[in-house]
């Protein structure tokens, strides 16, 4: 973390994480449709972001995020050469790589409102495919008075 000036904060934050397959993925046998694998690999993320918090007076604070992220061995139900037709078994196949910000914002108007909100973009890519990662939203904005 690094204090720019009395009202400006920067950091920068990396990490890296992990799912292990659970216990269906590894081991599931008795379904007629999908099978578990022992031999899967934990799922991998690994992360950077920047981040900005200026605080220009008492009564606001403004906010920016920057980050991308490299997210390899997914594990995904897909049909396997050494099953029959129609069988699905747990495979690490999926790989997604993404990027985005987030803008955020708390302002204390008054004593008795205040009002707060965020916008954020993603951009989540299958690297599969090449086209957008689904379950992620491309653009997600809030706002709140209270």
């Amino acid at each position: 973390m690094w204090a720019a000036r009395h009202d400006l904060t920067a950091k920068v934050l990396y990490g890296q994480a992990f799912r292990a397959p659970s216990f269906a993925e590894f081991r599931l046998q008795n379904n007629p449709v999908a099978l578990g694998n022992d031999e899967l690999d934990p799922e991998e993320m690994e992360t950077i972001e920047l981040a900005f918090d200026y605080r220009p007076k008492n009564n606001l604070r403004l906010g920016l995020n920057l980050f991308k992220y490299e997210w390899d061995d997914i594990i995904q139900y897909a049909p396997s050469p050494t099953l029959p037709v129609g069988f699905l078994q747990a495979q690490n196949i999926g790989e997604q790589d993404g990027y985005g910000f987030e803008f955020e914002f708390d302002w204390n108007i008054s004593r008795t409102l205040k009002v707060l909100g965020n916008y954020a973009f993603m951009d989540a890519e299958d690297q599969a495919t090449d086209e957008a990662a689904g379950n992620a939203p491309e653009n997600q904005l809030y706002l709140r008075a209270a």
